[in-house]
């Protein structure tokens, strides 16, 4: 069976979240089907360059990668490029997400392509490719990450004057085109088993089903042995927050560390250390910090192994975003305990809900109590020859997918 996985950036090395979950959906479907990857948003060169990058992981050797031709537009200048973006949203009428990630000049080049059994597309603003009625025999299914509306929402509240109309203009378009969605495709997956709530509500026929991020068994177990718990145990506890801090949901979780938990710190003496991983942080930010000599900010790390290899605990004071799942889930892959916000944990699938590695808090209060009573590496020892939990083995999340070459699925 070929399978088409359309990912507007090419999704390697599979160093961010939405990358994580597209990269291992590929290797995943890859074990058993024909896999053709097409992007459009990187350049050939670009692509050229990335695959090749230093990577512990890496495509199967099955898989096709092919690329787009890149509209006259995308190679502009960026400033120019997204001022001409914006105009031709207003005109058209569509939201700045859409116009980016899935513009109306690809449709073309994608009615050009060899048929497949299933295009998978990813992320709801994939809507102007999708209300183009379908390839006959074709099963279309489109991939949500997020609710784009909610999050152009929480920018809104954010922002003032133009920017804040902006915002909500975007936000009022891509839930209209969210809630058209279940009448445009075959079958809808979700990452998360919040927004798969959400479209349960919505009008349409396709199925819906709860797709969790998966991740690589091999790079799970490494990450899980790759640490000296003896070495873990006599070094100051070490807390981790990964994500990149230009995403909205990313940078309030910090805000939160920085404005409500960090002064409680600061005053009980907490003799730990906070570490601090992702590009973009703002230096008003980073300015603040000062007051706090245990956070300490490293930007974009291109290799994690030291970074897992050091944490007694991650952070995730996250309430939405793509970023909360990967980082709950990444954790509990590799074994790493977590201290999360209890909206976070809603986020993943079910059955890691309840796992011993999870402690979720609301409190800033409490927060602070469990970092400073914690003792470097008790939690994490404790993960050691714990099995990789079902929900994150892609072999077990994507097993369905064999029923629709076997026509035991009504297409």
């Amino acid at each position: 069976m070929t399978i088409r996985i359309l990912s507007p950036y090419f999704p390697f090395p599979p160093d961010e979240g939405n990358f994580l979950t597209v990269f291992d959906q590929i290797c995943t479907l890859a074990e058993r089907n024909t896999v053709e990857v097409v992007s459009w948003l990187n350049t050939q060169p670009e692509i050229e360059e990335r695959q090749q990058r230093t990577s512990m992981i890496r495509f199967p050797s099955t898989v096709r990668v092919r690329h787009l031709a890149t509209a006259t537009a995308a190679r502009l200048p960026p400033g120019i490029r997204e001022s001409k973006r914006l105009v031709m949203g207003l005109l058209q009428r569509m939201p700045s997400a859409e116009t980016l990630y899935y513009p109306t000049w690809i449709e073309p080049q994608l009615q050009a392509l060899p048929a497949s059994e299933i295009e998978i597309y990813h992320h709801t603003v994939a809507h102007p490719i999708l209300r183009h009625p379908a390839r006959a025999g074709t099963r279309r299914i489109c991939m949500v990450h997020d609710l784009n509306s909610a999050l152009y929402e929480q920018r809104a509240t954010a922002a003032r004057g133009g920017r804040r109309w902006f915002f909500n203009y975007n936000a009022r378009i891509l839930r209209r085109h969210e809630a058209e969605l279940r009448r445009l495709v075959n079958e809808l997956w979700f990452v998360t088993p919040v927004e798969l709530n959400h479209f349960r509500g919505l009008p349409g026929s396709a199925p819906l089903r709860l797709t969790s991020p998966t991740f690589n068994l091999k790079l799970s177990l490494q990450r899980r042995s790759d640490f000296d718990l003896k070495q873990l145990s006599e070094a100051p506890v070490v807390f981790g927050l990964i994500g990149d801090l230009r995403h909205v949901p990313n940078l309030r979780s910090l805000e939160f560390l920085l404005k409500d938990v960090c002064p409680l710190l600061l005053k009980s003496g907490f003799g730990g250390m906070i570490r601090v991983v992702g590009k973009g942080c703002p230096s008003g930010i980073i300015t603040q910090a000062r007051k706090f000599p245990f956070l300490q900010f490293e930007g974009f790390v291109p290799d994690l192994s030291e970074f897992y290899r050091s944490l007694s605990f991650m952070l995730v004071p996250h309430v939405s975003g793509t970023g909360v799942r990967m980082k709950l889930l990444e954790s509990l892959a590799f074994g790493v305990p977590v201290l999360a916000h209890p909206e976070a944990v809603e986020r993943i699938h079910p059955e890691l809900q309840t796992s011993p590695l999870l402690i979720t808090e609301n409190s800033a209060e409490a927060w602070a109590a469990i970092m400073m009573t914690e003792r470097p590496g008790r939690r994490r020892g404790q993960s050691i020859g714990s099995p990789i939990p079902a929900a994150i083995d892609g072999r077990q999340i994507y097993a369905f997918v064999q029923d629709y070459q076997a026509g035991e699925i009504p297409r």
